[in-house]
């Protein structure tokens, strides 16, 4: 609660530049194969299906908590200290699903120790193309996982920023650039800088509404 500066208000945005989005997976012993399966198994277990995180708070146990409320299920929270130790219990069956990036599951996924539902992304991995988005498996509005951009300090003069936005989409449309970003399961996202400055504010007030809702604080 004592960040000396304000995200948005002290940072020129620049562009936005990858996107890793995050794939709901599932224990395969779990009787679904559908993202719609998934929720109407959870529906008529209410509280008895639970899903690991990286621990209290951060981005996958927000995005859980989000992905539960849009679906209207009731599952119980399961904090780790980190993505390892979550994978591990899900695959030894502690836990019956999480949410997580592709490096971190798709090798579990085709060697079969993992099921992947849905990607929470607008289009579809091209590492993973059979796994169909959030929106195209029937749960529209639910996109989450990493984001990264560039920004400068505020006040930047708009004749630099336009220049560095202008470079860096020209980089991010380069076949070496996705080809090297696709290999890390990273979309290349370049927009202009007034789009990414709406994509962190609406990324914000999402996450200050749901915190609100959890009545997660600052510390």
């Amino acid at each position: 609660k004592a960040l000396p500066y304000d995200p948005v208000a002290d940072l020129a945005p620049i562009s936005l530049v990858g996107q890793v989005p995050f794939l709901l997976v599932v224990n395969p012993a779990l009787p679904v194969r559908t993202l719609q399966g998934f929720i109407a198994y959870a529906r008529a277990n209410p509280g008895k299906l639970n899903y690991s995180s990286f621990g209290n708070n951060t981005s996958n146990h927000l995005n859980g908590e989000l992905l539960k409320s849009l679906a209207k299920i009731d599952t119980v929270h399961v904090p780790y200290k980190g993505s390892g130790p979550s994978i591990t219990d899900l695959i030894g069956g502690q836990v019956q699903y999480t949410l997580d990036a592709p490096p971190a599951v798709l090798e579990h996924v085709r060697a079969g120790r993992l099921r992947a539902l849905a990607v929470a992304s607008s289009q579809r991995l091209p590492s993973a193309p059979t796994v169909p988005t959030f929106a195209e498996a029937g749960l529209e509005g639910f996109i989450g996982g990493t984001w990264f951009g560039l920004l400068a300090p505020a006040r930047t003069p708009p004749a630099v920023i336009e220049r560095l936005n202008k470079e860096t989409v020209a980089a991010l449309a380069s076949d070496e650039l996705a080809k090297a970003f696709n290999e890390r399961n990273i979309l290349p996202s370049g927009n202009s800088a007034d789009a990414f400055g709406r994509f962190i504010r609406a990324e914000v007030d999402k996450w200050k509404q749901l915190a609100a809702k959890l009545g997660i604080v600052a510390e």
